[in-house]
């Protein structure tokens, strides 16, 4: 299937009259936060599902309610971008009604099981009928899965190993969609090799022979993530440098291939990169944390093209880091966690390329972050896997976007990973943990908000160095994709179902 950024806008006549909501994609909810200044602006004022749900309709719409009609003789520039974090791009439709104060966005396929699913607003493509300007809106939602379990059987063990190679340390891992067939694909990044190997499902959650793209001047290639940064529809990568100072854009082909475009200097030791829209113009920038250059380095994308805007130091030594939109406003934030002095900061976007320490709280040595809304309360909250520290930190979103320390779980050894996921399809958003010392990966149940630690046992066959949360084989429940970066091996677990 061909995916673009937006499609045209359906039929608009003036008597079209368009439910506020249908049963298929849930009430519409309130934002949280202050009242909009009235003019010169259009503002938003709900949005369904709601921002940090966790369980919308995979082929639900997505409708935006504002405060004023929308000027129809714009309508031609109005751009909304949908995109889901396996799935990639959306093709959506656009239609307009209740007296021209509501934008309805029908996907043209549904989401993919459990997925995150980023909606952008694009500033300046829409405006008020005086002339009021839209100053744009993103919010984040996650999509349901099916009943599953937390039983999850191994089905297969595969190489990341060339026949022959020597050791290239796999460490990390993306999963979307890259050829549009709609399944589950990996990229999987390598220290050694210096590289990145690209897994396409075979159709039926396996996967074949792999492909080799090198990380030119990369050193140690491991952080990860994907997003369409130049808007022609595909997934596109970013590769940060572990031991070295270099983060690695890619663009995809859209048939499963990758090429590398520009190599930016964020600072040495590359950790943590975040795509995450700065000024709500369509396009992911770029947040990318430097461990040994102790800082936050800043990047605006312009259709693709990279320029850093400025760096950050805001604790000791940041490593980590994670999106989402902690005080309601329509703009992305990250938290920001450090190896130097354990702690994870708040940071706000102020919609321009800046950002605002509104927090910090001390949680452990935070080796990599996961977010989203964990307890229902609607707010952004972030779960920390601490390396040598040992353990998990359960961190609460508070009403301006503040963390703090909700509970603490001791892990074994030291784990390196963690993802975030709805893996029995109640609703709510479980944890995986990966440990490197014991070669488990670990769950952990959200009852209620709280965390229990399962007992069933997933294990890698030395090292347990990172795993994701997807559906990997389309039947609608989370499966476990882990990565031993000892031994260099993919390890796919099935999710038996409910």
């Amino acid at each position: 299937m061909t995916k673009t950024r937006k499609s045209p806008l359906g039929t608009l006549s003036p008597g079209v009259a368009m439910a506020v909501c249908s049963a298929a994609c849930g009430d519409p909810v309130t934002l949280p936060g202050p009242v909009p200044q009235p003019l010169p602006f259009v503002a938003v004022q709900s949005l369904t599902p709601a921002p940090n749900a966790r369980a919308a309709p995979r082929d639900g719409d997505l409708l935006i309610t504002f405060d004023r009609p929308l000027d129809r003789s714009r309508l031609e520039s109005l751009d909304v971008r949908v995109f889901g974090r396996w799935s990639g791009v959306a093709e959506v439709a656009l239609e307009l009604g209740e007296q021209d104060r509501a934008l309805r966005i029908r996907p043209s396929e549904p989401f993919a099981a459990g997925e995150e699913v980023t909606a952008t607003l694009v500033a300046g493509s829409y405006g008020g009928t005086e002339g009021e300007f839209g100053l744009g809106h993103t919010w984040t939602f996650r999509t349901a899965s099916a009943p599953g379990s937390f039983a999850q059987r191994g089905i297969a063990t595969l190489p990341v190993r060339r026949p022959g190679e020597a050791h290239i340390q796999t460490y990390g891992a993306y999963a979307g969609d890259l050829n549009g067939d709609g399944w589950s694909d990996l990229i999987l990044p390598n220290e050694q090799s210096v590289d990145i190997r690209i897994f396409l499902n075979d159709g039926a959650g396996g996967y074949g022979d792999f492909t080799i793209v090198p990380v030119p001047g990369g050193v140690d290639p491991s952080t990860n993530e994907g997003a369409d940064l130049d808007g022609d529809g595909d997934i596109d990568l970013v590769v940060g440098s572990a031991r070295g100072s270099l983060a690695a854009v890619f663009f995809g082909d859209g048939a499963g291939g990758m090429t590398h475009m520009q190599n930016l200097n964020v600072g040495e030791g590359v950790r943590g990169v975040c795509l995450v829209d700065f000024e709500n113009d369509g396009d992911a920038d770029l947040v990318a944390t430097a461990f040994n250059a102790n800082r936050v380095a800043l990047f605006r994308n312009s259709g693709g093209t990279f320029s850093r805007i400025g760096t950050m130091d805001v604790g000791d030594g940041e490593w980590s880091c994670a999106p989402g939109d902690v005080n309601g406003d329509g703009l992305m934030d990250v938290f920001v966690g450090t190896r130097g002095s354990d702690e994870v900061i708040t940071l706000a976007s102020r919609g321009d390329g800046t950002f605002e320490a509104l927090g910090r709280v001390s949680s452990g040595d935070a080796w990599m972050l996961a977010s989203g809304d964990l307890d229902g309360d609607g707010r952004v909250d972030a779960a920390a896997v601490n390396g040598a520290a040992a353990s998990l930190a359960i961190l609460r979103g508070g009403p301006e976007g503040a963390l703090s320390l909700a509970e603490e779980h001791p892990l074994d050894g030291f784990p390196l990973a963690i993802d975030a996921g709805d893996l029995d399809g109640d609703g709510d958003l479980d944890i995986l943990t990966s440990d490197f010392d014991s070669g488990h990966f670990v769950i952990f149940e959200n009852a209620g908000g709280r965390f229990l630690r399962r007992p069933e046992v997933l294990a890698a066959r030395t090292a347990a160095s990172c795993a994701i949360l997807h559906d990997r084989d389309n039947d609608g429940d989370l499966d476990i994709t882990g990565i031993d970066e000892i031994d260099d091996l993919l390890f796919l677990f099935e999710n038996v179902g409910g």
